[in-house]
């Protein structure tokens, strides 16, 4: 019975954690750096995109994305470890 009841407050849990904003995705790092380095390009092909970004993510330094992680990790700390009431009030 305890296997049950630990997994409906896991899964009740997830839900509201879910929908925390603090728990965006960890790629979102990502974007505002990617976006500047594709701003004024043109693409006359998918193919070309993908070219394009895939080169920009191998020549990042491992930094970058050791960064991102740390960032994850602080926001991932913040919801499970107040259990949810991590807003200034």
């Amino acid at each position: 019975m305890f296997g049950y009841a630990a997994y409906e407050v896991y899964k009740e849990n997830v839900r509201r954690w879910f929908k925390s904003p603090d728990l965006a995705p960890s790629d979102f790092h990502l974007f505002e750096p990617l976006k500047k380095h594709l701003a004024g390009r043109h693409f006359r092909t998918d193919a070309e995109v993908q070219e394009t970004v895939v080169e920009w993510l191998r020549d990042l330094d491992p930094d970058f994305f050791y960064a991102g992680f740390d960032r994850s990790v602080y926001r991932w700390h913040k919801c499970f470890n107040d259990y949810g009431d991590y807003v200034e009030k």
